[in-house]
Formats: C-alpha cells, sequence, structure tokens
C-alpha cells in the first residue's frame, strides 16, 4: 500500500498528464472547428468541471447570440460526443455553443476528417 507522499506524488502526476493529454485534445478540436466557429477556444475544466473536462465556449455561438430554443441548432457537444463517444461525460460546453445546421454539417464533417474516419 502507498503511504500518503507517495500517494500525492502519483496523484500530481497524473493530474499533469491528464492535462497534457486534454490541451492536445481540445488544441485539435478547436483546430478543426475554427473555420466554422472563428472564435470557439477551450479550457482544462471550468467552475464545475474538473481536468477530467475539455470545455469549449464561444462568445458569437453561445446561447445567448443563438436563438437556438426556436430553431433547429445543434449543441456542439454533442455534435463532438457523437463522432467521439470516448469523449463522453469529458467535453462540455458550459455557455453552450450552438450551431445552425450548415454549421452542424461543416463541423460533423470536420470532426470526422480529425477522427480519420472519412476522406477529403
Amino acid at each position: 500500500m502507498l503511504n500518503i507522499l507517495e500517494a500525492i506524488k502519483k496523484y500530481r502526476s497524473h493530474l499533469e498528464k491528464a492535462n497534457a493529454y486534454g490541451r492536445i485534445i481540445g488544441t485539435a478540436l478547436v483546430d478543426a472547428l475554427k473555420t466554422i466557429v472563428p472564435d470557439i477556444d477551450f479550457t482544462i475544466g471550468w467552475t464545475e468541471a474538473g481536468v477530467d473536462t475539455i470545455c469549449l465556449w464561444s462568445d458569437s455561438h453561445d446561447v445567448q447570440h443563438k436563438k437556438w430554443y426556436k430553431r433547429r441548432y445543434t449543441r456542439l457537444e454533442s455534435l463532438i460526443v457523437e463522432i467521439f463517444p470516448e469523449l463522453e461525460r469529458h467535453v462540455d460546453t458550459p455557455f453552450g455553443v450552438f450551431l445552425d445546421p450548415e454549421e452542424a454539417d461543416r463541423a460533423r464533417s470536420a470532426l470526422e476528417k480529425l477522427r480519420g474516419e472519412k476522406d477529403e
């Protein structure tokens, strides 16, 4: 059994690794989606999420700027999880990132390309 100091050392090491891998994933998602949502960005965690959550946001596509409740807008989080089910419960759009139908189609294609399942 590990003593507490060994456990703390391993805990901190794993957090650093999770943060580094989260940044790689977040950067790849943002790079793939920049042409559709130019101001998209990400953080690892936020007030209500820890290092295990990649949080994406966009001021131009958040809930206040899109009348998503009146039209058929797609929440980016659900689209990412559709293409990358491995990220379920590990990706969030805490302020909402909503895409109109044309943007959603383009984002789906970009994410499929990122996953490697669709040729150009």
